[in-house]
């Protein structure tokens, strides 16, 4: 029995074509759905009702993709098929996206390994989307499919999917250590890719506090990892407040700039830059010590905030006690600032 994607939409549409018919026929209930089945594909009304419990199901896996997305790429892959080069790091080597503001800052040219690669959109972009619907199911943001026209959850996937730039590494094998890959672009870089693939395998960098590669760690944003084998335990996972994993060779040692600044009465932004680059921000907070607490809410990289107000330093805090003083910070930060008038 071949599988038809089927939403409750399309079964209430053909039970009201099918009392229709049985209206105008005089036929019973039960031939009229199996006539209307057949006249759109089905081979009977049992084949409707199963193809509408499989749809229900795949939409609840991971491996769930909306038809009209699907239907996008299939014809994106045929119309534009990848270069060899391309289809073969895609199978065995490494790949990986950024978002289009990162890799603006990416420095291919420091590293002849590294190439962009528009043609892997097609056979990539599958694997992001299916990653953004699971991260919304699981935060109870995803809507019903039903609800949402073909045409309109097309345009959805395509205006995420416009934020990323995919980038392929073209050395013999995969690095044993992904640093050494990403190490010449994002050298003065803060954030990695969003999204990785090895040898076919997807990685969502923002579930991942580890990447093995042949069972040794790749990359990872544990203090003082050094590559060494591993066996294939379940790994915990991190994500920066920007969603994104944050890297650095070294990544106990770093320690960002936290500066808050007053917009009006009321309502404060925050700003956390590192060498001079801007790495996140936030906005519309209604005190300082809210920015403060919301910017400590981080793993990763960062391990300390030098935190400032006014243009003013009012001290470095480690990560993990800042949100606990956040009123004595914030508070120190404002008398700072008024004794000198600011």
């Amino acid at each position: 029995m071949n599988h038809i994607p089927t939403t409750a939409t399309a079964v209430q549409k053909l039970k009201r074509l099918a009392k229709n018919r049985r209206k105008s026929s005089g036929e019973s209930l039960a031939a009229a759905q199996d006539a209307a089945a057949r006249e759109h594909g089905y081979r009977d009304w049992k084949h409707v009702t199963v193809c509408l419990a499989t749809t229900a199901a795949a939409k609840g896996s991971s491996d769930y993709l909306p038809d009209a997305v699907g239907a996008f790429l299939s014809e994106r892959q045929k119309v534009q098929p990848a270069a060899p080069a391309t289809a073969q790091t895609i199978a065995k080597g490494l790949v990986f996206a950024m978002d289009i503001k990162d890799a603006d800052n990416v420095r291919p040219e420091s590293t002849p390994q590294i190439h962009e690669c528009h043609d892997a959109t097609p056979f990539l972009a599958g694997d992001i989307w299916r990653a953004v619907l699971r991260h919304e199911r699981e935060e109870g943001l995803s809507k019903e499919d039903d609800s949402l026209e073909p045409d309109k959850e097309l345009q959805q996937f395509l205006d995420e999917i416009g934020n990323y730039r995919f980038f392929r590494y073209s050395g013999p094998t995969v690095p044993k250590n992904l640093d050494d890959a990403f190490a010449g672009p994002f050298r003065d870089f803060f954030f990695p890719p969003t999204h990785v693939w090895i040898e076919g395998r997807f990685f969502d960098m923002a579930d991942e506090r580890e990447v093995r590669v042949d069972g040794r760690v790749a990359y990872s944003t544990s203090p003082g990892h050094s590559g060494a084998p591993v066996s294939a335990k379940h790994s915990t996972t991190g994500t920066s407040p920007s969603g994104r994993m944050t890297s650095r060779p070294e990544p106990a040692s770093v320690v960002a700039r936290l500066d808050v600044r007053k917009l009006q009465p009321s309502l404060y932004e925050y700003i956390v830059s590192h060498s001079g680059q801007e790495l996140f921000s936030n906005a519309g907070f209604s005190s300082i010590a809210d920015a403060l607490r919301e910017a400590a809410d981080v793993t990763g990289s960062i391990r300390g905030y030098e935190v400032a107000y006014a243009g003013l330093v009012a001290g470095t805090y480690p990560v993990e006690e800042l949100a606990s003083i956040a009123d004595q910070v914030a508070q120190r930060a404002v008398d700072m600032a008024a004794s000198l008038g600011r």
